[in-house]
Order: C-alpha cells, then sequence, then structure tokens
C-alpha cells in the first residue's frame, strides 16, 4: 500500500476513535488526517489534541476557533513548528492584521494567518506578506469581481511569498483565458487552477497548458469525473513531468479508499486526496526530489491542502450554524 495512504488511515482511525463524538463531520478528520499524511511529520494523537485545546482556550466565545477550525489549525501549527504551542498567540495576532488590512472574519482568513507564520521568518517579513496578499487579493478582485471571495484569501496569501508574484500574475492571465478557450469551465475553480500553474518557475506556457489539457483528458479516459472541483488536482499533476505520474496509481487508491467504510460516500474527496498522496510519493521518492520543481510542488500541495482544509471547515461551521465569527 502507497505509504501516503497507509499513514492516512492510521491517522484516520485514530482521530475518529477520539473525536466521532465531537466532530461528526468526517471530512474535517479526513482533511486533518491528510494533512499529517503528505507531511513528514509523525501524528501524536495527544500532542494534537493539547495543542487544539490551547487553541480553544484563547479564542474569544464567538471565534470559529472555538468549533471545528481549531482541529485543522492544531494540524497546521504541529507540522511546521517544533513548538507549536509557542505560536498560536502569533496565529491570533497575525489574523487580527489581517482583519485590519480588510480581509473578513471566518476561517479562510485564519488559514491565510498560518500561511503567513509558516512562511515567515520574523515580523518585518510578515508583514510584507501581508501586504503583498492584500495587494493579490484585489488584483484577482479586479480581474474577476464576481468570482473572487473569501475563499481565495489563502491563495492570495501563498502567492504573495513567492518572491516573483507580479509576474505570476500575468501568467494566470494567459492560463485563465486559453484554458477557457479550450474547454474548461468559468469560475472560481479555474482561478484557482490557473494560480496553481502561474507558480511554476521553469516550464514554457504553451507546454504547461498542453499537459493541463492532456490530464483533464486522461481523467476522462480513466473513468474520471472531469468536475471543476478536481480542476486544482488536474494542475497539480500539470506540473510533474508527463512520465511522472500514473492514472492506475491513482485509481488504485481512489478504489483503496471509496471501498472504506468512513470514506464510501466521499467520492471528491476521494478523488483529490488519492492525486495528492500519489504526488508525495512522486515528491518523496521520484527523480524530482533534487530539482527546483520539488520546492515549487511542496509549496503547491500546501497551498490545495489549505484550500481543501478551509472549504471543509466553512462549510462545517455553516451547517453547524456558528456562523461568521471572530
Amino acid at each position: 500500500m502507497n505509504q501516503e495512504l497507509e499513514q492516512f488511515f492510521t491517522t484516520f482511525d485514530q482521530l475518529h476513535s477520539r473525536l466521532k463524538w465531537n466532530v461528526p463531520n468526517k471530512q474535517v478528520l479526513m482533511a486533518v488526517a491528510s494533512s499529517y499524511a503528505v507531511s513528514d511529520k509523525p501524528f501524536n494523537l495527544e500532542q494534537f489534541i493539547r495543542i487544539a485545546d490551547l487553541i480553544k482556550k484563547r479564542a474569544t466565545l464567538f471565534s470559529t476557533m472555538r468549533s471545528y477550525s481549531r482541529f485543522t489549525a492544531a494540524a497546521m501549527l504541529d507540522i511546521h513548528f517544533t513548538e507549536p504551542e509557542e505560536k498560536i498567540e502569533n496565529m491570533f495576532n497575525l489574523y487580527d492584521q489581517l482583519i485590519r488590512t480588510s480581509f473578513g472574519r471566518g476561517p479562510y482568513t485564519y488559514i491565510a494567518a498560518l500561511t503567513v507564520l509558516i512562511n515567515s521568518d520574523d515580523d518585518q517579513q510578515e508583514q510584507t506578506i501581508i501586504k503583498k496578499a492584500q495587494d493579490m487579493y484585489e488584483h484577482m478582485k479586479s480581474e474577476h469581481r464576481f468570482l473572487t471571495s473569501k475563499e481565495d484569501y489563502p491563495m492570495a496569501t501563498l502567492l504573495a511569498t513567492v518572491s516573483e508574484h507580479e509576474k505570476s500574475i500575468q501568467k494566470s492571465g494567459y492560463f485563465y483565458s486559453n484554458l477557457r478557450k479550450n474547454g474548461f469551465t468559468f469560475g472560481n475553480n479555474l482561478q484557482f487552477l490557473s494560480h496553481i500553474l502561474a507558480m511554476s518557475k521553469d516550464e514554457n506556457e504553451d507546454v504547461l497548458l498542453d499537459r493541463t489539457i492532456q490530464v483533464y483528458d486522461r481523467f476522462h479516459q480513466n473513468g474520471f469525473s472531469t468536475k471543476l472541483a478536481y480542476y486544482a488536482v488536474m494542475g497539480l499533476l500539470a506540473l510533474l513531468p508527463e512520465d511522472q505520474y500514473d492514472m492506475d496509481d491513482i485509481k488504485d487508491m481512489y478504489t483503496t479508499l471509496k471501498n472504506r467504510k468512513h470514506f464510501r460516500w466521499q467520492n471528491d474527496f476521494n478523488v483529490m486526496l488519492a492525486v495528492h498522496f500519489h504526488v508525495k510519493s512522486q515528491l518523496t521518492h521520484g527523480d524530482i526530489v533534487n530539482t527546483s520543481l520539488y520546492t515549487t510542488m511542496e509549496t503547491i500541495v500546501q497551498a490545495q491542502q489549505a484550500a481543501m482544509t478551509a472549504a471543509v471547515v466553512a462549510a462545517s461551521a455553516a451547517s453547524a450554524n456558528s456562523g461568521g465569527g471572530n
């Protein structure tokens, strides 16, 4: 069995056994477990629970961090920092700073705050990323006014960490317009895909465009839907060299996930997880581990994990009627 998939099952089982009555939405636990599976951080249940409890204790009464968001935040802090408890206050401070720049309240802004924290070495770098994130988000709104929303906060923030983010804006426009011409559907998912492709530093844009279309076709040929929800993972596969991804392996992992009791009705999530685990395996064991593409792919996997996590948490919060609190 794929190493990442095996770790995912082990981590999910621990989480579900401990939290099934606190977190009835299995997708939240799936998102947390998948975050550990695509990282190099071993999962420690007691440490994870302790971090989540500290986050809840620090949060204000109506904060989304008193609900499911605290679990995804705990995972991100635990994965990226050796002393995650010490970073909790930083996360809340960065959240407040992003609110003051015009970001709205809610789980997407917490993911953005964590993105700033993870990608910064000092206060000055944090301020630089926050300013660039605001500029990036405003540019996204100016280009696609009716598509851009709070869901784009994490991607805008991640793009702000890229040194050539102005160039990536131009490239994303190229991919967006040309993918539309080739049958991709207008919308926020296409915008997200375009930003993922734009983060590639070395690939020729025409070549990358052709590879994305080929991946789209291979999804269809292998019996997967080509629905909008899969655009982001299509972009992830398109960034790999053509001989570096295996649709049969992805299909096998998808089938394995689908045949497990807890994941039987999570089709979209299963497809995205299968791609993430396959890509992580390629990054770890493939020929690209010592190339510049490795860093770019690691960053993009982080972006997709953050976006997927934020979407799950936001949907769960709305379902639980916890609203857009602090």
